[in-house]
């Protein structure tokens, strides 16, 4: 009995504490939803190690680690949406609310990183080769 109210105590909390983050204003795209936009508009910046960058990232990307991203703000084009790309969403969540304070207001997240994005191509692959 007290692990099982334990559990749901930790549910709960995880549910509050994710809906909270959702509403601190993290703004997402989904992968679905990135593969119908138009790339050429987006300056899209991975976060991750130069290393992880040249195994796999997006097309248009480019290679801002986290660690150097305050020095290299200033390169930043503010006049252009950004999509900020990381293995998993976390650090671009956290870099998200970074740039918010830095004056950034057209920046959005991949949902689920690059780890959604390369389930949600091979997802879209396997439907195309059933038509």
């Amino acid at each position: 009995m007290l692990a099982t109210n334990l559990i749901l105590g930790l549910f709960a909390l995880y549910g509050v504490w994710h809906g909270i983050s959702r509403r601190w204003g993290v703004r997402t795209i989904a992968p679905a939803e990135w593969a119908l936009t138009s790339h050429t508009d987006y300056i899209v910046i991975d976060l991750r190690s130069p290393e992880a960058f040249e195994t796999a990232h997006l097309d248009t990307a480019i290679n801002v680690p986290e660690p150097t991203l305050s020095e290299r703000l200033a390169d930043i084009p503010r006049d252009r949406p950004i999509l900020l790309v990381d293995y998993a969403g976390r650090q671009s969540r956290r870099v998200f609310h970074h740039l918010g304070r830095k004056g950034f207001d057209n920046h959005r997240v991949l949902a689920g990183g690059l780890l959604q994005w390369y389930r949600f191509r091979r997802l879209e692959s396997r439907r195309s080769y059933r038509r």
